[in-house]
């Protein structure tokens, strides 16, 4: 992984950003899934009452890193994010 390797950043920095991917691998909850990979605004339609999310990229990863591109609101989306993951909003917004 890209985080692993030595970088000419500030050494402490460095470490931060390995210790935060510890924290949040340990908190992962659920294992890999297939995501969408691509989920944003304009691939997602509404298809009558019911919605249809096209155009699928169909990755690896954990349910929680599909959302970020759908924030538009910080102070309330992440809120409801960190609620609907149960994780820490504290967390979440670091």
């Amino acid at each position: 992984m890209f985080i692993e390797k030595e970088w000419e950043i500030p050494k402490n920095h460095l470490q931060n950003a390995r210790t935060l991917k510890e924290e949040l691998l340990a908190k992962t909850f659920a294992l890999p899934v297939l995501l969408h990979g691509d989920l944003h605004q304009e691939n997602i339609l509404s298809h009558g009452d019911d919605w249809l999310v096209i155009d699928p990229k169909g990755v690896i990863g954990f349910p929680i890193n599909e959302v970020w591109a759908c924030v538009e609101k910080p102070s309330h989306d992440l809120k409801f994010i960190s609620e609907y993951f149960d994780y820490s909003f504290y967390d979440v917004v670091q």
